[in-house]
């Protein structure tokens, strides 16, 4: 007989669209996007990134089949990196707080699941939300974060590598994320996206199943589905 207090949830996940936004074909009770949404040609115009976010990206987000969205941004995400520099936060508008939450370096808890998001990546300098003492800020990562969304990957099975398996693959994987993730056992799912062709599919990390979930390539061409995710957790009585 099946426990009538365990109940899916059921999450799409996706991350590095680049201004793509894609149609979600399948509703979903969650979204999750890890980063690196606004467009190539005008990322480093913060006025014209504000415009693209407020009457674009926010729409887009009203308008997705989901009860609400979890996102973190990425390092091309100069606007959102403005924002947290002015606020210590990123604040979305109050017609949409019901819908989308946007996290740098913090929980948000969604059904008893504790979520926590961090957008930082390393090695680069004139980028959005670049960090060089990435062992602090994955050290930060709660001892009890059931799922985790980074921008940065993981150092671990070819997740951080950019054409893996070919003459010209290159790993730009975080051991100090992969230290994190293997030293909290509670983390059970985990989303990154930032090197747009490392391993798709879900790899076993510890007690973790962890995603690349970007859906372009390196091309910038749409390559890779949105990764649907069911998980299994207990209900909040």
């Amino acid at each position: 007989m099946q426990n009538p207090n365990i109940k899916s949830i059921e999450i799409a996940a996706m991350s590095d669209m680049h201004g793509a936004l894609p149609i979600l074909f399948c509703a979903s009770e969650l979204v999750c996007i890890c980063g690196d949404i606004f467009p190539q040609n005008i990322e480093r115009n913060i006025q014209e990134s504000e415009k693209w976010f407020c009457e674009t990206f926010l729409p887009w987000v009203k308008s997705l089949p989901c009860d609400f969205v979890i996102m973190i941004p990425g390092n091309h995400c100069f606007y959102l990196e403005s924002e947290f520099q002015k606020h210590g936060r990123i604040i979305i508008p109050d017609n949409l707080q019901h819908k989308c939450v946007c996290l740098v370096d913090e929980y948000y808890i969604y059904r008893g699941l504790h979520f926590y998001g961090t957008p930082w990546v390393t090695n680069l300098p004139r980028w959005a939300f670049n960090t060089n003492d990435p062992q602090s800020i994955f050290e930060n990562i709660p001892s009890d974060c059931d799922v985790l969304l980074t921008h940065h990957a993981p150092d671990y099975e070819k997740l951080g590598c950019s054409y893996p398996n070919t003459d010209k693959e290159r790993n730009f994987g975080s051991v100090e994320l992969t230290n994190a993730i293997l030293s909290r056992p509670s983390i059970k799912y985990h989303f990154c996206g930032h090197i747009h062709t490392g391993t798709h599919g879900g790899v076993r990390l510890g007690n973790a199943l962890s995603y690349n979930v970007s859906i372009l390539d390196e091309q910038y061409q749409k390559s890779f589905p949105i990764a649907y995710v069911e998980i299994e957790q207990k209900m909040v009585l």
